[in-house]
C-alpha cells in the first residue's frame, strides 16, 4: 500500500543564459511503509509551482508534461500531488533559476545620488547605541 510520494528533478539549478531552454525533468516515485518502491503506472501527477522569490515580474519557471522549464531568475517551489482512491499524496522541491538577482539597483541608485551631491547616509546603529555616518 502506498504511503508517500518522492517528487525529484534530474537538476536542481536552471541555467537560461548559459543554456537557452535549460529545463529539468520531474519524476514522482511511489514507496509503502517500508520504503520500497511501488509503481505508478497509469497515474499522472498534477504539479502546481508558487514563485518564491523572483529577479522580475515573470514567471520563474512554466511546466510542460513533466518537465519545468526556465524563464526568469528566482526560486520557485514546485508541488507534485496525486491521488489514488481518494488519499491525497504531495511531495514539493525547489528550483533554483539562474541568475536570481534581488532589487539591488534601487539601493544602488541611491547611494550615487547621494554621493554625487556629496551628502551623507546617517542611520542608528541598534547594537551599539551610537550613530554612523557614510560618506561617499
Amino acid at each position: 500500500m502506498l504511503s508517500k510520494i518522492k517528487l525529484s528533478a534530474d537538476k536542481r539549478v536552471l541555467n537560461p543564459l548559459l543554456r537557452p531552454g535549460d529545463e529539468a525533468v520531474l519524476q514522482v516515485r511511489g514507496f509503502d511503509t517500508d520504503d520500497r518502491e511501488i509503481r505508478l503506472d497509469g497515474i499522472v501527477p498534477q504539479y502546481t509551482i508558487t514563485h518564491q522569490y523572483a529577479s522580475g515580474q515573470r514567471p520563474i519557471l512554466k511546466l510542460i508534461g513533466n518537465r519545468a522549464v526556465a524563464e526568469e531568475g528566482g526560486l520557485a517551489r514546485i508541488v507534485a500531488t496525486i491521488v489514488i482512491d481518494g488519499i491525497t499524496y504531495e511531495d514539493q522541491l525547489d528550483l533554483v533559476v539562474r541568475p536570481f538577482f534581488r532589487e539591488y539597483h534601487q539601493t544602488l541608485t541611491l547611494k550615487l545620488f547621494l554621493g554625487q551631491r556629496g551628502l551623507t547616509l546617517e542611520s542608528r546603529d541598534a547594537t551599539a547605541g551610537r550613530n554612523c555616518t557614510c560618506e561617499f
